[in-house]
């Protein structure tokens, strides 16, 4: 693991575990033995690591989406994708947590995520139409229905870690497949009978 790499794993750990807006570079330093010379020296200031730590969660969404073969699409598959997009989120979490104040803390990840949104949204109707064309999601009702859809979905994805830090009281393994059955039951009514039969085998044993 180079320096750097090691600078972004221990920073990660430090804002998901104390919160970001209370770790400083030289809390950091400290926590890697190194001094806090050195850590400016590969990130001048804690915005810089912010800004890295949020380019690598974006890196590793990137890389899932690539490896994604739209023609072997099932609801199963759907479901782990969400899955694995929560873990990320856990993963990632001060993020999350502070999502807002951190896109007004940083306009550059604000401006890139809005773009990054407009890229998403256009893989999610990728990923709707190719359910549609498996028989295992239904035509829209009216035109425009699966964008708005697609962003309700979003907004609870992006969101739901929050809401967890407050009110989830389950444990922490039961969480992520808590929240993804939250999706499911969104867009169950807009599932086709076979593709509500394969959801529903994946929540009932």
């Amino acid at each position: 693991m180079t320096t750097k790499e090691k600078i972004l794993a221990k920073s990660l750990e430090l804002f998901n575990e104390k919160g970001v807006e209370t770790v400083t570079t030289r809390q950091i330093a400290l926590a890697l033995n190194m001094s806090q010379g050195n850590l400016c020296y590969h990130f001048p200031k804690k915005e810089s690591i912010i800004i890295a730590l949020y380019k690598q969660l974006v890196q590793q969404f990137d890389s899932m989406y690539n490896k994604l073969n739209v023609n072997e699409l099932s609801i199963t598959l759907f479901f782990e994708i969400t899955t694995i997009t929560n873990q990320y989120f856990i993963d990632y979490k001060f993020l999350m947590l502070n999502f807002v104040q951190i896109m007004r803390w940083h306009p550059s990840i604000k401006t890139h995520y809005q773009a990054l949104t407009i890229q998403r949204n256009e893989q999610m109707i990728g990923l709707f139409a190719a359910l549609q064309q498996m028989g295992l999601l239904k035509a829209e009702v009216y035109k425009g229905q699966f964008k708005q859809v697609i962003e309700q979905i979003m907004i609870l994805n992006n969101f739901w870690l929050s809401h967890a830090e407050i009110l989830y009281r389950g444990t922490a393994s039961a969480k992520i497949k808590h929240y993804n059955q939250l999706v499911g039951a969104f867009l169950f009514p807009y599932l086709t009978k076979k593709g509500q039969e394969e959801y529903q085998s994946l929540i009932i044993p």
